[in-house]
């Protein structure tokens, strides 16, 4: 949960160099980490603010969940909801993988809830 935390935080804080520097971005696509998670959440908020949909009641929450060992690596996703300045809900991601012995914390995505 702490490092759940520290996503929220800095996403927060607009601070995506260290955001990216902790945690990298999965899809980046070949853009640099804190660039994409930026542009990312300028995206989700942009969409959120167009849509005439109804806005989703949405509440911060954070929810861990464990792998059942698999052939993959992966042991953790960590789900962390906020509300943005912008009353913008977003969905942030990490996984966590293994490798051996070692254990790596990714941040996966960022994404508009109810998107």
């Amino acid at each position: 949960m702490q490092f759940g935390r520290e996503v929220v935080s800095l996403l927060e804080k607009r601070d995506f160099h260290s955001l990216a520097d902790r945690f990298g971005y999965v899809f980046a696509y070949g853009r640099a980490p804190a660039a994409a998670i930026e542009e990312e959440l300028g995206s989700c908020i942009a969409r959120y603010h167009a849509s005439v949909e109804e806005k989703p009641s949405v509440s911060s929450s954070m929810a861990v969940k464990y792998f059942k060992e698999n052939d993959s690596s992966l042991w953790v996703v960590v789900e962390c909801v906020f509300i943005t300045s912008e009353g913008c809900p977003i969905l942030a991601e990490l996984i966590g993988t293994t490798s051996g012995e070692d254990r790596y914390i990714l941040l996966e995505e960022v994404s508009l809830i109810g998107a």
